[in-house]
């Protein structure tokens, strides 16, 4: 069963309510856009409505003035000035023909000579003189697009009338695209102030607050604190150094703890090591001092043939079986190899007592062959392979053992795999403290502790340390 650090989570890629850094502009900008176009509408009909007004009164001056001079249409001369008269009134703006005339619709003057002596339904009048007659009173037709203006007006004491055909649609058109103008640049104006806010969020703050929880992860996954804080007076420079200021205390205080936990492990080693020089110097001695006063009892009670010479023997044999488990028990408390010649003659001396059971096969390896270690890194390494290897023996059944010490990179490699059963789903109590402990010990080197399958079935254990 492989140790891998959990995989961080997916981005989606919509989710609500959105980054600030986007729904603020964008409801800016749709808010904008809104106002933008419904004040387009507003002003355009507003202009159309004032113009049409504006055309409405010039119309009914332009009548009333040109009926108030339709007398003159009893003479030639008359009608020759109306004539000129109506070209200059057709120089008005917007004003598009002028003309007088009689009850029966015929053009008696007009503001283009090609009206006169026309029948008015059949020229460009035709909207005009269909006014003719409704009422004693003037008469005024809008078209449907409001572009066009007809109107009639009777002339004063005659039978006679003044129609006025007027055209706005190319003032129509360019008011449109006056309108159309100011919109875009109204758009443009709302387009750039939401790509002013964009920036000013993105940079300001969502990007600062990225760089935050880019550091907020780092500390959670690596426990490092962030090197600086962000500058500025904003909300995010004050969230960053109260984040930085957290991180630096738990820091400091992961330190201490660390620094606890190295001198609580020392302390037991430095207890482990007198126990086995107590076992070995003092047990151990004693123990040997009995073995050879029972072979000395036991060959005096031999020599006077007495029957209690087998119980003497028997006592000095298992004298020495207890000298042989106190040895045990001491080296493996405190190993002299460390002492002697560091961490690799230590793993060697326990792969060879290991080995000589008979019932597993232990070999020790190491490359380059000239490798040392000595010290707390020595310690704690070989306290991490006794306690993969008394692992492999409980839970594995396995056939053989390898323990392997290498150089690789500037670091140290240590591995011990077996060819057992491998590792189970669920670990028994006693064996996932042992596994805390070996990275425990790992970490305190600052280094790391990794479970695996071995290639040939079985478990691997690798640790690696710096150099």
């Amino acid at each position: 069963m492989s140790h891998e650090e959990p995989h961080p989570p997916m981005r989606r890629i919509w989710a609500f309510p959105p980054p600030a850094r986007f729904a603020a502009p964008l409801l800016v900008l749709v808010f904008g856009l809104a106002t933008t176009w419904l004040n387009y509408r507003w002003n355009l009909a507003n202009d159309l409505a004032r113009g049409q007004a504006e055309l409405q009164a010039a119309a009914d001056a332009t009548g009333v003035r040109l009926a108030r001079l339709g007398e003159q249409l009893r003479s030639a001369v008359g009608i020759a000035a109306l004539q000129a008269d109506l070209r200059a009134s057709a120089e008005a703006p917007n004003l598009a023909l002028a003309a007088f005339v009689d009850a029966n619709g015929w053009v008696l003057a007009g503001s283009s000579g090609e009206l006169s002596g026309h029948e008015a339904r059949e020229t460009l009048l035709r909207a005009a003189a269909n006014l003719i007659g409704r009422s004693s009173t003037s008469n005024v037709l809008r078209s449907e697009d409001a572009a066009q203006l007809y109107a009639a007006y009777p002339v004063v004491n005659s039978d006679s009338w003044v129609l006025l055909v007027y055209d706005r649609s190319a003032t129509m058109q360019q008011a449109r695209a006056a309108a159309w103008r100011s919109l875009e640049w109204s758009a443009l104006g709302t387009g750039t102030l939401c790509a002013a806010l964009w920036a000013v969020l993105y940079f300001g703050f969502a990007k600062r607050i990225a760089h935050l929880a880019h550091a907020v992860r780092n500390f959670g996954a690596a426990g490092q604190a962030p090197i600086t804080s962000m500058t500025g007076g904003d909300e995010v420079a004050e969230l960053s150094r109260a984040f930085t200021a957290m991180a630096c205390s738990v820091t400091a205080h992961q330190q201490q703890r660390t620094q606890m936990e190295k001198q609580v492990i020392e302390a037991g080693e430095r207890e482990r090591r007198r126990l086995g020089h107590e076992l070995h110097d003092g047990l151990g001695q004693r123990l040997t001092a009995a073995a050879l006063a029972a072979d000395a009892l036991a060959e005096s009670l031999s020599a006077s043939g007495r029957e209690e010479a087998a119980r003497a023997t028997e006592m000095a044999r298992q004298i020495r079986d207890a000298i042989k488990e106190t040895r045990q028990l001491s080296h493996g408390l405190a190993p002299q190899g460390i002492e002697q010649g560091g961490l690799v003659n230590a793993l060697a001396e326990m792969a060879g007592s290991l080995d000589g059971g008979g019932k597993v096969r232990v070999v020790f390896e190491c490359e380059p062959s000239g490798l040392t270690c000595f010290g707390e890194t020595a310690s704690q390494l070989f306290r991490i392979a006794q306690e993969a290897v008394n692992n492999a023996l409980k839970h594995a059944t396995p056939g053989e053992i390898r323990i392997g010490l290498r150089h690789h990179a500037n670091r140290l490699v240590l591995e011990v795999e077996d060819d057992g059963d491998g590792m189970p789903e669920t670990l028994p109590p006693a064996a996932g403290m042992g596994l805390q402990v070996m990275r425990h010990r790992a970490q305190l080197l600052g280094g790391s502790l990794a479970l695996t399958a071995a290639p040939a079935g079985g478990t691997l254990m690798r640790c690696e340390v710096p150099l």
